[in-house]
């Protein structure tokens, strides 16, 4: 029902092979780094060999020579800076950057697993430096300094503690109650009011709004999810996608948005399916998640008729390193 659409799994190979092109660059942000430059910034590095791995995994498996080599680049060495770097400075990529490489370090570890490779030994040590430091991020601060829940930017902390919250369940990790009580605390509020216009900001990145239904969705009961998500009541300018709107200067990161808010809907919608009598509102949201879809894939088509280079700069810089990533959660997850 969700994953019935024309051509997904061509689409899961067009979209997921396109970091391959990006990964072994050298770029003017993060290129002296260890594994992860290319992709303009180190984050988008990393959810580009995640975006490999997810493809490899979910697509037909036609690229799996690309997705080998990148596999090799990760190597017990380049692993060990990693986790210096994450170590010796630890404001970097936080909590962004480093809520994808959780979902990287869980991924690779299932493609290994289902093509008899091994990973480089220090690999659970990499996700556990990275773990380790969100837990200290949002539990280690002053009690006050609640998590940024509204931000439709980088620094929207529900995306983060969702990965989070995922890498410590998929370790049987002990300190995942500590997680749950600080989502308890600070995300299971029925006050919290989201501005449906942060959606249509001309700089926005991750739907305030949509972020939060998502990890709510992701970590809470139903009764809670029932209790603070009114399904009834989500307005069609929530469940209609973002229009298409002019990319000016550095003006780009809206061109994420349907994918994110995709993603978001995707796993409501799963949620909602199991309520049995409310399939009528299931159906609703099932028509949403395809409609953003389409909107991110006729946004692909047009992008890729535009801009049919992906080494073009300002192709590159506005689309290429980042977006196709984002269509293969919402595609895939």
């Amino acid at each position: 029902m969700l994953d019935e659409f024309d051509g997904r799994t061509r689409w899961i190979d067009a979209l997921g092979i396109i970091p391959s092109r990006c990964i072994e660059r050298v770029d003017a942000v993060d290129g002296g780094r260890a594994l992860f430059h290319g992709c303009h910034d180190w984050h988008s590095s990393v959810h580009g060999h995640w975006a490999l791995f997810r493809m490899d995994l979910a697509g037909s498996g036609q690229h799996r020579d690309e997705v080998t080599r990148a596999g090799r680049r990760l190597t017990q060495e380049g692993v060990a800076t990693v986790i210096s770097d994450l170590e010796r400075d630890p404001g970097f990529e936080m909590p962004y950057g480093r809520a994808w490489l959780l979902k990287l370090v869980v991924e690779y570890e299932r493609w290994t697993q289902k093509n008899g490779a091994t990973p480089p030994p220090n690999w659970r040590q990499l996700g556990d430096c990275a773990a380790g430091s969100l837990i200290d991020h949002y539990l280690g601060g002053s009690p006050e300094q609640g998590p940024d829940i509204l931000s439709n930017q980088h620094g929207n902390d529900s995306f983060a503690i969702v990965q989070l919250f995922d890498y410590l369940r998929h370790r049987g990790d002990g300190r995942l109650g500590v997680v749950q009580g600080y989502i308890a605390e600070h995300f299971v509020d029925r006050s919290l009011c989201f501005d449906p216009e942060l959606d249509s900001d001309a700089d926005a990145f991750l739907s305030p709004f949509w972020s939060w239904v998502y990890l709510l969705a992701r970590t809470q009961p139903d009764e809670t999810l029932r209790r603070l998500v009114d399904v009834d009541g989500i307005g069609e300018g929530r469940l209609r996608p973002m229009g298409r709107r002019e990319i000016t200067g550095r003006r780009v990161h809206h061109l994420g948005m349907n994918w994110s808010r995709a993603w978001a809907i995707k796993v409501l919608t799963r949620r909602v399916l199991g309520w049995g009598s409310r399939r009528w509102l299931a159906e609703r949201l099932v028509e949403s998640y395809h409609a953003h879809i389409g909107s991110g894939l006729r946004a692909h088509e047009d992008f890729a008729r535009e801009h049919p280079d992906v080494e073009e700069r300002g192709a590159y810089y506005a689309y290429y390193h980042w977006v196709p990533q984002f269509g293969i959660y919402a595609i895939t997850d």
